[in-house]
């Protein structure tokens, strides 16, 4: 809960394939919002005039990057604040592009809700949908990751033949709905609304050029919610519960500061962080004292669940790396993992899943390769046992499994820490299993990882 006279804290990750248009429309709603000035966006536009980009005015205040400005999309998930009339958001504009998909992932793993960014422009509904796209890959990925609140905006709605098309509208609708059906996803609990975030239209408020949309409805598990603009879905949106669990802060990224030295920037996904205090990060198992902490550039003596932040960690630099978990030293600290046993359901592979399969794991902000060891069980939809020690799973099954990290590796059974407890197994850029962790087997302390093929021996038997 909220302390009075304080908004709940929200984050807020825009995904949706490349060139879909999520920085444009998180750039004009922070402009509309008050959130950024007039004269940055002025800013942009003159720069992006002269770089034969003047529609990026509103793209370039999350790609801010040379590099991305350059390309024309985001490479790097950029967070930034957005203060509603309900909720203190952190918003995370993700890259579409697939060399970034790590980079997109890590910053899903962050939200508590999904903004799915669709092109209705002719030919990019088609690409995002098509081979090689990523539009349900993403929503998919976000949605196991944590972000079980999702909208849906079909963008570029200016550029569609004719402009303002109701007809290519329905049609998008029509086909994200599909999709995210057959990823899991009920599409009756989404917002489907259309927007121009170029142009405005259905951003911050309803506009008359999209004068056959009335508004959009949606019944989640949380009761019926209904709106007419992007804003209005955000507000609409109910944050999760985040418990009483310890302190879990899953690090993001680490960047070197003149002057200051590393800082590691992370999500608290449960618990409270406080400068002062002494903290344990894994793998690795290093013990220190947390020097600073920082919201928003803002210093702050403490964070609770839900708030990005970076902190300031009495260690070398070079010590934190993206994918790390911190946790208070004296209440339940966290460890590395040796190995573990999950549920899971087969979404899509090429071929089956045997014992000495691997695949990606993205689990908070680690995405580590991970090894089968043992197949368990086979299960039925409704997690009756339907075969014990299976010798394969394929597309479509369920079942418990065994793994093993193939590189150092901190989860947590998903009872316990949801956010370090559900996870994505990927082939690449597709999402081949979902799944959460039903147990742990955790290296005690001072315990070095041993060698895959002894691991393997270990909990195969």
């Amino acid at each position: 809960m909220a302390a009075a006279g304080k908004k709940v804290r929200m984050t807020v990750a825009f995904i949706g394939h490349v060139g879909s248009g999520k920085s444009t429309a998180i750039g004009h709603l922070m402009a509309e919002c008050g959130a950024v000035e007039k004269s940055l966006i002025d800013k942009n536009e003159k720069e992006g005039e002269l770089f034969g980009k003047p529609s990026s005015k509103y793209a370039w205040v999350t790609d801010t990057l040379p590099e991305e400005r350059a390309l024309g999309h985001s490479v790097e998930s950029t967070i930034c604040r957005l203060e509603t009339d309900k909720f203190d958001m952190q918003i995370i504009d993700t890259p579409g592009h697939l060399t970034y998909l790590q980079n997109a992932v890590t910053g899903m793993a962050q939200a508590d809700v999904a903004v799915l960014v669709v092109s209705a422009a002719p030919g990019e509904l088609e690409a995002g949908l098509g081979p090689g796209g990523l539009t349900k890959e993403h929503a998919v990925l976000a949605h196991t990751l944590g972000a079980k609140r999702v909208i849906v905006v079909i963008s570029k709605m200016d550029a569609t033949e004719p402009p303002f098309s109701q007809k290519r509208f329905d049609a998008a609708k029509k086909e994200v709905a599909a999709a995210l059906k057959s990823g899991g996803i009920n599409p009756k609990g989404v917002a489907f609304l259309p927007i121009s975030g170029l142009k405005g239209d259905n951003v911050y408020l309803a506009a008359g050029r999209c004068s056959w949309f009335e508004g959009w409805t949606a019944e989640p598990k949380t009761g019926p919610i209904s709106g007419t603009s992007l804003l209005s879905a955000l507000n609409a949106m109910t944050p999760p519960d985040r418990g009483d669990a310890p302190l879990r802060l899953s690090v993001e990224r680490v960047l070197e500061v003149k002057g200051v030295g590393a800082v590691s920037l992370g999500r608290v996904e449960s618990g409270v962080l406080k400068a002062g205090s002494q903290v344990v990060i894994s793998p690795g198992g290093f013990t220190c004292e947390v020097k600073s902490i920082e919201c928003h550039h803002t210093r702050v003596e403490s964070a609770t669940a839900g708030d990005v932040v970076g902190l300031c960690l009495d260690l070398p630099s070079g010590t934190i790396e993206r994918g790390m978990v911190v946790g208070d030293a004296e209440n339940d600290p966290p460890r590395e993992c040796e190995g573990f046993t999950a549920q899971i359901m087969i979404r899509t592979t090429p071929g089956v899943i045997r014992v000495g399969s691997t695949a990606t794991l993205d689990c908070g902000t680690a995405h580590v390769p991970v090894q089968f060891t043992v197949l368990e069980s086979k299960l039925d939809r409704k997690g009756k046992l339907v075969e014990s020690h299976p010798i394969e799973l394929k597309s479509g099954d369920a079942g418990v499994v065994s793994m093993v990290p193939m590189a150092p590796l901190c989860v947590e059974v998903y009872a316990e820490f949801a956010s370090l407890g559900r996870f994505a197994l990927r082939d690449q850029s597709t999402v081949v299993a979902v799944g959460v962790i039903k147990s742990v087997k955790k290296l005690e302390k001072n315990q070095k990882m041993p060698k895959l093929s002894s691991a393997l021996s270990a909990l195969g038997n």
